[in-house]
């Protein structure tokens, strides 16, 4: 608290809410395991490039997250629809026209020369006033939609995930192991520390890391006085948990 005074840092007094809470420091990789995909949780970095080292972290992982503005791979509305169209049919659940259209995006034509679709099924389907009589169908019955045996095939088996590129395969392996909702909205978000002002989150991860012109700013008070009140800002937004996590590079020790 003092060093923040002398830093020019307004006293600030914390609220019950944050009484009882926890404050750790763990590696990034240790700290990146913790995070729960169902908690609310904010991943925090002094800049975008280490803000994006962490959601590839995250991806790894498959960790659902999204960023605090935007959209997302894994939040991506017409993506996440059509990999929840595939994932209800494998589990033998209906799905609409609309979840329908979504996941003949997401699929090619043919799988090892084979059509995957009745000619013409994608091009039907792409008219919203073909699709909006239509009643929700469960993969037995997708034949009537255009799909073929091949189609229904890849589904039971699983090896949909083969076909689909690359985020829409992380999205469904997400989807698998942490359920439909996680792929919609992302408990996680990812943020430098300037787009995080005036959030607040159960858990903070907090990257300790600073950039190089950073670290040649804090040589002067001034500088040194400007970074910690950001990162002071950043170190009072979790409700019950702060993970000050190290990676490698330079940190900043004055935190």
């Amino acid at each position: 608290d003092e060093m923040m005074y002398r830093a020019g840092v307004p006293r600030r007094a914390f609220s019950a809410k944050n009484e009882g809470g926890e404050i750790v420091r763990a590696y990034l990789d240790e700290a990146l395991d913790s995070v729960k995909p169902g908690e609310d949780t904010l991943v925090l970095a002094r800049t975008n490039d280490y803000a994006k080292t962490a959601a590839s972290m995250l991806d790894e992982r498959l960790i659902p997250w999204r960023p605090v503005k935007g959209g997302s791979q894994q939040a991506a509305p017409a993506r996440a629809e059509g990999v929840k169209g595939l994932l209800k049919l494998q589990q033998g659940k209906e799905i609409t026209g609309d979840e329908f259209w979504r996941l003949l995006d997401l699929l090619p034509s043919r799988a090892s020369g084979t059509p995957l679709f009745e000619s013409g099924t994608k091009a039907w389907f792409k008219d919203a006033k073909n699709r909006e009589p239509l009643t929700p169908t469960v993969l037995a019955s997708i034949g009537d939609w255009g799909g073929t045996d091949a189609f229904k095939e890849i589904i039971d088996s699983g090896r949909y995930v083969e076909l689909l590129e690359e985020a829409p395969a992380r999205m469904a392996l997400v989807a698998q192991r942490h359920g439909l909702d996680a792929i919609g909205n992302p408990r996680c978000r990812v943020s430098t520390c300037h787009g995080a002002k005036g959030m607040e989150a159960d858990h903070v991860v907090l990257l300790n890391r600073i950039p190089y012109p950073s670290q040649k700013a804090i040589e002067e008070e001034e500088g040194l006085a400007e970074e910690r009140r950001l990162w002071y800002t950043a170190a009072t937004l979790p409700r019950h948990k702060l993970t000050i996590a190290e990676a490698d590079g330079e940190p900043f020790p004055e935190l």
